[in-house]
């Protein structure tokens, strides 16, 4: 929620889409584009951020995550690692 706050986004919003029926792909990847982080904080959101979230989420990377709940759901998975790389890729 901290994450959505940050981006000056309602941390409740993924769950009244939900409860509208109104949550779906096209909202995640919305939410992904708004709230992509800078991972490896360099001032660049890039390819070189893709590296320590795949290291992390195979369990090789013990650095700072903290940007890398990508989507702002709390966890840092695969979904982030998935918004990262539409965000990088300049997929909408």
């Amino acid at each position: 929620k901290r994450l959505f706050q940050e981006a000056g986004l309602d941390p409740d919003l993924p769950y009244q889409l939900q409860a509208e029926g109104k949550w779906d792909w096209e909202h995640f990847e919305e939410l992904c584009e708004k709230l992509t982080k800078d991972i490896d904080n360099d001032g660049v959101i890039n390819a070189a951020d893709l590296v320590p979230l795949r290291k992390y989420l195979l369990g090789t990377y013990d650095g700072d995550m903290s940007a890398a709940d990508v989507n702002g759901d709390g966890a840092i998975n695969l979904k982030d690692l998935v918004c990262l790389k539409k965000s990088v890729a300049g997929i909408n």
